[in-house]
């Protein structure tokens, strides 16, 4: 026989039921509020990307930044804007979309293979405005110790170092077992270097997300996004250019930032190469972003 509950066990009871039920609400809220948005994100992609088809790019490139706007940066609306950006000869953002995009996803090919065709257009665009000194504008070459970095820290995620330091972190726990727990000579030595290996390695692929990290959060780059520009000697509309015209599209080291003769008017001083270097206004680039 069963005993009847107190008032306290009821009202527990009730409780508990009229949580469960507005917990199972606001998931259905959710739930659906998740699909709706999916169906507009797709929507929206579907309709730029139509436009795209249909050679209509301004149209294209007022979709894809609304989506965007809308629903947050993504590497396919980076990347399908980009590409509306070089159809309609605006280099400038096209590589600004590039550069976004490899830094969310740095190992992604297409970016990349897009990312070479607009360097070089912009690199042909400068060399032909600098007119004795065709290298006046030219990015350096890279050295051997700025290969290594970039391949490091820029050309492979944050994440896969972090997987490759967690896998490292278990085979040297494994090690460790095996060098206590083993009764073998054999087992037991291979169990002691092993985790001196691994122990070496779980703490080289953590310097190295973190490496990789820091240089996606960097703020030191930007692209030249006017139709033509050329760099300053000093944060003065009336300074002395420093350098050759520089095309749309070209890329630069901030090294550092400073306000004009009012407080709205902000300047870069930014290295195009060794050779090439200045001053140059915020309306005419934008610094790369990372997020």
């Amino acid at each position: 026989m069963k005993m009847p509950l107190s008032k306290t066990e009821k009202m527990m009871r009730n409780k508990s039921f009229c949580i469960s039920i507005l917990l199972a609400a606001l998931i259905l809220v959710f739930s659906t509020s998740a699909k709706a948005q999916e169906k507009t994100v797709a929507a929206q992609a579907s309709a730029a990307e139509i436009s795209y088809n249909e050679g209509n790019y301004s149209n294209a490139i007022s979709l894809y930044e609304e989506l965007i706007k809308n629903h947050g940066v993504s590497v396919p609306s980076l990347f399908n804007l980009g590409n509306a950006y070089v159809r309609s000869g605006n280099l400038g953002k096209a590589r600004l979309c590039y550069e976004h995009a490899k830094r969310l996803s740095p190992d992604d090919g297409r970016i990349e293979n897009n990312l070479a065709y607009v360097s070089s257009k912009v690199d042909d665009a400068n060399a032909a405005n600098s007119g004795k000194d065709k290298n006046a504008l030219a990015p350096d070459s890279p050295s051997f110790f700025d290969s290594v970095y970039d391949s490091i820290a820029v050309e492979t995620p944050s994440n896969r170092w972090a997987v490759l330091a967690a896998v490292s972190f278990i085979l040297l726990i494994a090690a460790i077992a095996t060098y206590i727990f083993s009764s073998n000579v054999t087992a037991r030595k291979v169990g002691f270097f092993g985790s001196m290996g691994f122990l070496a390695l779980a703490g080289l692929f953590i310097a190295f997300s973190f490496m990789s990290a820091k240089a996606f959060e960097r703020q030191d780059e930007g692209i030249v996004t006017s139709f033509k520009t050329s760099l300053l000697s000093s944060p003065d509309a009336d300074a002395k250019t420093s350098s050759p015209p520089l095309v749309q599209g070209t890329k630069f080291h901030i090294e550092e930032t400073s306000l004009g003769k009012s407080e709205e008017e902000k300047w870069y001083r930014v290295r195009i190469n060794s050779k090439t270097g200045g001053w140059i206004r915020s309306t005419d680039c934008e610094p790369i972003k990372s997020e």
